[in-house]
């Protein structure tokens, strides 16, 4: 069933111009901030001489940072203002910020390029409760979980293609040249892809907006968190954006320091990381039958927690000052397990966050909704920033790497006894059904 669904929201006009504006906008994302990793993990950029393990999280920082300040404005324009427009405005905006950013790589200027990541991190901040938004609007309850599993999935492919492209050419002569050209192409094509979405009505016209970070942030949490019903799909959401932000920001480190492999294997473990998430989002259209499934979200959290806890158990120390080739990786015993728990972790994450999404949305009140969801994105973004932080803070410690996936596996079982009580838990099932 929700395979037919699948084929009868794609050709439309209320799925498909949102969907190439969010994959285009992901594939920027990714190429611009992977650039950066490599360029600092392997290339030598630096900033204020501010040592790699340290300045790679704070980097990605400048990007989450200003979702959690900028949220709780874009949840309120996203209410008060038809939200084709604004997913207009924002696409338009990214091509002045992918200007920017192609000027930094032909430079090779780190403070433009750290300031075009920042500019992203704001663009991105008013597409997400934009686009969260426009979702159960254009699309019928029972298309939301196949709408979500088709955004989520191919997410995974551009994100998997910006981080490649990023990776294979930015070290190369003629590489910051590319780039900057893929960028600014995928930012336009976002922009006219946007230009075919249909209107979406604004739910609060009369709305007065309140330009106090702090206030309206603290003020859009507690109304959510009033709202147990989205709140709580919210909450799980926020952990799947933490435990990704940590496996991506220690991902290089840990195949350099740890595994002692180059750059060649750091891509083909993200291939694998991404196949893994997209194969878990997909297998949610086949899985849930366009229905809530708090089931399928607790399996996906207890695996993420067990793959987790097996990659600090299996203790990898540097075989060799010599960073190991892909040929090297394949002949390493070492290398089998890790993939299994690699690809294990990504598939039950996918489990995980997509039937959240599709309850998140579907259960908001249309009036608050973008609000709500906004509410979201700023629960989302501080577990983002607090678990970077913390990747930082073992940085500084001089903590073994895996310590954060022992953090991942000990957070996940928590999340995982919640997400099972719920499940099996019958007095629940009458307040989500009415919600």
């Amino acid at each position: 069933m929700s395979l037919k669904i699948a084929a009868k929201i794609v050709p439309t006009r209320r799925f498909w111009p949102l969907f190439v504006a969010l994959q285009t906008g992901t594939f920027n994302d990714n190429l611009l901030k992977q650039s950066l990793v490599v360029m600092m993990t392997y290339g030598g950029l630096s900033f204020l001489g501010i040592q790699q393990n340290i300045l790679i999280p704070l980097a990605t920082t400048l990007f989450t940072m200003p979702f959690l300040l900028l949220s709780c404005i874009a949840g309120q324009v996203a209410d008060k203002y038809d939200r084709g427009d604004v997913l207009r405005r924002i696409k338009q905006a990214e091509i002045i910020i992918m200007i920017i950013a192609a000027t930094g790589f032909l430079l090779g200027n780190a403070p433009l390029l750290l300031f075009a990541l920042m500019c992203m991190g704001a663009q991105s901040a008013f597409f997400a409760p934009t686009k969260n938004a426009l979702l159960p609007q254009w699309l019928e309850k029972k298309e939301l979980i196949t709408g979500n599993a088709l955004m989520s999935g191919f997410v995974y492919v551009f994100i998997l293609t910006g981080q490649a492209v990023a990776t294979l050419l930015v070290l190369k002569t003629f590489g910051p040249k590319v780039i900057a050209i893929a960028l600014l192409s995928l930012a336009l094509i976002g922009y006219l892809a946007a230009r075919k979405a249909p209107a979406a009505p604004a739910p609060a016209k009369d709305l007065k907006i309140n330009w106090n970070i702090l206030t309206e942030s603290v003020r859009m949490v507690a109304y959510a968190w009033k709202d147990q019903a989205v709140f709580r799909p919210l909450a799980g959401i926020a952990w799947f954006y933490g435990f990704a932000a940590i496996m991506l920001v220690v991902l290089p480190t840990y195949m350099e320091n740890v595994l002692g492999y180059d750059e060649t294997v750091l891509l083909v473990c993200m291939v694998l990381t991404t196949i893994g998430m997209m194969s878990g989002a997909l297998l949610c259209v086949v899985l849930t039958r366009g229905k809530d499934a708090t089931w399928l979200s607790a399996l996906g959290i207890v695996g993420v927690a067990i793959f987790a806890f097996d990659i600090y158990l299996s203790n990898h120390t540097l075989a060799s000052s010599t960073l190991g080739t892909l040929a090297d990786f394949k002949a390493d015993p070492r290398a089998r397990r890790f993939t299994i728990d690699l690809i294990g972790a990504a598939l039950c994450g996918g489990f995980f966050v997509v039937p959240l999404q599709a309850m998140s949305q579907h259960r908001a009140d249309p009036m608050h909704r973008a609000r709500l969801l906004a509410a979201g994105s700023i629960m989302y973004n501080l577990a983002v920033n607090v678990c970077q932080g913390m990747i930082a803070g073992f940085a500084a410690l001089q903590l073994p790497d895996r310590m954060a996936f022992l953090f991942i596996a000990i957070m996940s079982a928590l999340v995982a006894l919640y997400a099972i009580w719920r499940t099996f838990n019958p007095i629940k099932e009458l307040s989500e059904t009415q919600a």
